[in-house]
């Protein structure tokens, strides 16, 4: 009876152990599994991040060249308005006239660089980007890029359809041009007439214009820049 009685017991402690055992290797499992996602996380995060540094550091130093050349512009064009009026003369030196012509007539854009911010925009992948003032200020960006576009791209319509044949008929942009290529010029050039130029209602509007959308682009460049270096900024401090 006893026999009988002890051969038909269940063997709870090996049924436990080896049940404890299953759940310990299942659990075991998982933790594998989402240590090894979390390391796949970090590197495409890290790629990112060293993507967008090396993207944002390139588009800080085109913005840089264009906020200059806007300068260079704006300061032109306030020298030029100066010398505007019903009484202008041919002015005393020729060759800083027609560099600063060379400067106002031109135009600039600020065209950065996009393509690892625009991969982890489309693929939805910017997610992976846990601080959130860094996330919302990289989905912000091509706003501000589109912002200050606009106000560049009237600038530049209105250089090539008014300024532009407006100045050509005075004063032969070939001698603008060769304010930075002397070699252009040849005796069978056509004769610059700065006092036509300068004594004109209407290029003295063009040029006050010319100041006032400047400055406004300038503006529009400064706020760009400083989102530009904050965002370089929370990249170099993430954690």
């Amino acid at each position: 009876m006893n026999d009988s009685s002890r051969s038909g017991q269940i063997p709870w402690k090996r049924l436990i152990a080896e049940g404890l055992a299953v759940v310990v290797s299942i659990l075991l499992a998982f933790a594998i599994d989402a240590a090894w996602g979390q390391r796949l996380e970090d590197q495409r995060l890290s790629a990112a991040l060293l993507g967008l540094d090396a993207e944002f550091r390139t588009n800080l130093a085109s913005l840089r060249e264009v906020q200059a050349t806007h300068q260079r512009a704006f300061e032109a064009a306030g020298r030029i308005l100066g010398m505007t009026g019903p009484g202008a003369e041919v002015p005393e030196d020729i060759a800083s006239f027609e560099r600063d012509l060379y400067e106002v007539v031109g135009w600039w854009m600020f065209y950065p660089e996009s393509g690892q911010l625009s991969s982890l925009l489309n693929s939805g992948d910017l997610s992976i980007v846990s601080d959130d003032d860094l996330r919302v200020a990289l989905a912000a960006w091509p706003d501000r890029v589109r912002k200050l576009n606009s106000v560049e791209e009237i600038q530049q319509l209105l250089s090539e359809t008014l300024l532009i044949p407006f100045v050509q008929n005075r004063v032969p942009l070939r001698h603008a041009i060769a304010a930075r290529r002397p070699e252009l010029l040849s005796s069978g050039s056509f004769a610059p007439r700065y006092t036509a130029l300068l004594s004109d209602l209407e290029f003295e509007g063009f040029m006050a214009n010319r100041v006032w959308s400047l400055e406004a682009i300038l503006t529009e460049i400064s706020a760009v820049r400083v989102a530009l270096e904050d965002i370089l900024r929370r990249i170099a401090e993430y954690e």
